[in-house]
């Protein structure tokens, strides 16, 4: 029983830490209860279900909304909403079940390998959902500065690092260990308070050092008429018209009503949008269907009315993409009607002239290493999202907070355009700049400073992995010879 009651604490911890009341701190020591109960359970198999328990609590506790956006942005029935949540849970618990498992085995060997393997664990089986161990960090500016170098790789590594000290320390009774894990959260907030190391290689651009934007809030929701949403679109401009002239205007996604986005001079009604407000661009969300490929596309018509088209690569499962899709539109279920989405074949970086704008759509924006290929080109981030489909669960804010983690691994001005709320800019070292309150239509004005160059986590995010399997090697073997000396 004791068992069963550590690992519910331990999944409480993290549900927790990503709580503003608690200021992230919970994570630095929520591994501890679990480290325990895997320390004491001898066998495999017991152990092996232990992992399954508590990784199925931490998604119960954090992801029990998945069921919302499969219900009514996959379109399926709740019967089969609550039946697709499973093989979801099974995915997005593997690596905390991995790595509960296997602790045992790892740490009697060097206490630097579980630390080492838990991030591995995360990029081999990357999370489908906003939620990750550093993302709960991101409400605390000065302790993520290291994701400009190491991305939520190394600050995963360092999460965990804490935890295993802790939990060192107070089995071995050994201050030694403690002192160590105070010292590594020191150094965290050292370089972000005081920015004693160099941070990246990104800075403002010469050629055009900021960009005036307009961000639109329109709080046009699913269930609005075909009427209603027309005029919500539409009182948002008339609202920006006069403000908007010479700037960037940015609609978030799901902002254009279905009338505007189905008509066949849906491209001229834009541009007469934008010469009407006498902007110098419009960068705006619309699902097309176009050589039998239905996307999610973001689109940018620049200044001498050019468009340019990124289509969204990662689709969230069971709410853009249906796996098997072509079998399961055969049988007698509501999924038959599902749109089933595509990766388009427009990606990339969105040109006005000088500036480039990485656009990713949603969901996206929670993977590292794709954001930052994306935006190793460009000198803004936009992030277009509609969290309508979450309801009103905590799901936003975890959206948010992994998505501020990438303004600080990219060295960039991050901006959130969403349909409903939270609308927020943030600088490149993850501070809140400007925002709208949540649920009420409104826009921002601001200049946006724009950054050239390249962060070093942009230049080595890809080897980060071979890195440290070369480093958990090197590991194994000093540790095999120690012992045989």
């Amino acid at each position: 029983m004791k068992q069963y009651l550590l690992l519910a604490v331990s999944a409480a911890m993290i549900t927790l830490a990503f709580l503003p009341v608690t200021a992230a701190l919970p994570m630095f020591f929520f591994f501890v209860p679990a480290i325990f109960v895997a320390m004491e359970v001898k066998s495999r198999k017991r152990r092996f279900w232990m992992g399954v328990l508590w990784g199925a609590l931490i998604f119960l506790m954090n992801f029990y909304w998945t069921v919302i956006p499969i219900h009514y942005y996959g379109k399926m029935s709740y019967p089969l909403s609550v039946l697709l949540f499973f093989p979801l849970m099974v995915y997005e618990m593997l690596p905390f079940t991995l790595w509960f498992f296997f602790f045992p085995f790892l740490y009697r060997r060097n206490l630097l390998l579980p630390a080492l393997v838990f991030p591995f664990l995360t990029g081999l089986l990357p999370l489908i959902f906003p939620y990750s161990l550093s993302s709960a960090l991101s409400g605390m500016p000065v302790l993520v500065q290291t994701a400009s170098w190491w991305g939520e790789w190394g600050l995963d590594f360092l999460i965990v690092l804490v935890n295993v000290l802790l939990f060192t320390g107070w089995r071995q009774k050994s201050r030694r260990h403690i002192v160590f894990a105070v010292g590594v959260v020191l150094l965290m907030a050292a370089q972000g308070a005081f920015v004693i190391l160099p941070r990246s290689g990104r800075e403002v651009a010469k050629n055009c050092p900021e960009l005036s934007v307009v961000v639109i809030q329109p709080c046009i929701r699913d269930g609005d008429s075909e009427q209603l949403k027309e005029h919500k679109f539409f009182s948002a401009i008339h609202e920006i018209s006069g403000t908007a002239a010479g700037k960037l205007v940015i609609f978030p996604e799901s902002a254009l009503p279905d009338g505007i986005v189905s008509r066949p001079d849906f491209m001229d009604v834009m541009r007469e949008i934008r010469r009407r407000l006498d902007a110098d661009s419009l960068l705006f969300n619309g699902v097309v269907f176009r050589n039998g490929l239905l996307t999610n596309s973001e689109f940018l018509i620049g200044k001498d009315g050019t468009v340019s088209r990124y289509d969204k690569q990662h689709l969230m499962w069971f709410g853009e993409r249906f796996p098997f899709y072509s079998l399961f539109r055969r049988l007698p279920i509501y999924a038959a009607q599902f749109a089933n989405f595509s990766p388009g074949p427009e990606k990339g970086v969105l040109k006005d002239g000088a500036i480039g704008i990485a656009t990713p759509i949603c969901l996206e924006c929670i993977y590292p290493g794709y954001v930052a290929g994306l935006v190793k080109g460009a000198n803004l981030i936009v992030n277009p999202v509609d969290d309508e489909w979450f309801g009103t669960t905590r799901a936003t804010r975890l959206h948010f907070a992994q998505v501020r983690l990438k303004a600080v691994e990219n060295c960039c001005y991050l901006i959130r355009a969403t349909n409903t709320g939270y609308t927020v800019v943030l600088n490149q070292r993850g501070q809140v700049v400007k925002a709208l309150p949540e649920g009420t239509p409104g826009y921002l004005v601001l200049n946006v400073p724009l950054f050239s160059g390249a962060t070093l986590f942009q230049e080595i995010y890809g080897w980060i992995p071979f890195f440290g399997i070369l480093v958990f090697c090197g590991l194994l073997v000093w540790n095999r010879r120690g012992k045989e000396e």
